[in-house]
């Protein structure tokens, strides 16, 4: 960071940087984001203040309460692009039947546990396997959050991985965003984008400035042209 921002200080930009939780900016997700802003000198940028307070953050109910159950087959959704169910193994779904809401893989019956997972019971991945809270907002949604063996992407209380539509959700992309492509793919492209209500809020705050720095020159020429 330290040589991003001489290289931009000598191209003549001041840097305003930060470290911002998404779930502060209204997204149901607890998701820590490093942002660097570069503007050039001259033009008074400054970061939005959170929106929402501990205790009155978007929970993963707020998100997802009200979507119906994807279609059993895994099909998409007539309604809900994107909503398809993750069809999994017997043995994993049986696995995920034993893990209440907010639970993890040890919760999974030792005879049912995989080896790597007996092995390390006491420190390693904790949330595979896992469930969402209802009630609060979700874990950071990563470009594998298709599939609860990578993590807590498990429905709080169908026994199901969550679908596209309810990681896009969480991420706070609007319901007429629609993601192509393979499974994959598509879990790739909600994962790995910055939340869109944390994105908004920090380029409002930029645009103010440029509008500000607009309005500044706009009134300079104005007073020349009087003169």
């Amino acid at each position: 960071i330290k040589i991003i921002e001489a290289m931009l200080a000598n191209a003549g930009y001041v840097v305003a940087k930060g470290v911002f939780d998404a779930a502060s900016f209204g997204v149901p997700q607890f998701r820590r984001r490093a942002v660097i802003v570069a503007v050039k000198g001259g033009i008074e940028f400054a970061f939005p203040r959170p929106t929402h307070d501990p205790g009155f953050y978007r929970t993963v109910r707020d998100a997802i309460g009200d979507l119906p159950p994807p279609p059993s087959d895994g099909s998409e959704h007539p309604d809900f692009p994107n909503h398809r169910r993750v069809l999994v193994s017997r043995a994993n779904l049986e696995r995920l039947q034993h893990v209440p809401e907010g639970g993890g893989r040890l919760d999974v019956p030792e005879h049912l546990q995989l080896p790597c997972h007996r092995n390390a019971n006491g420190h390693r991945h904790l949330d595979v396997f896992g469930r969402l809270w209802w009630d609060r907002p979700s874990g950071t949604i990563t470009a594998m959050f298709d599939n609860f063996t990578r993590g807590r992407f498990a429905h709080p209380s169908q026994d199901r991985n969550i679908t596209g539509r309810e990681g896009a959700r969480l991420q706070s992309f609007p319901d007429d965003f629609i993601f192509v492509g393979p499974k994959k793919d598509v879990a790739r492209q909600i994962g790995n984008a910055v939340a869109p209500a944390l994105a908004r809020a920090i380029a409002t705050a930029l645009g103010k400035a440029l509008d500000r720095e607009a309005g500044g020159f706009q009134e300079m020429r104005e007073r020349m042209m009087a003169v």
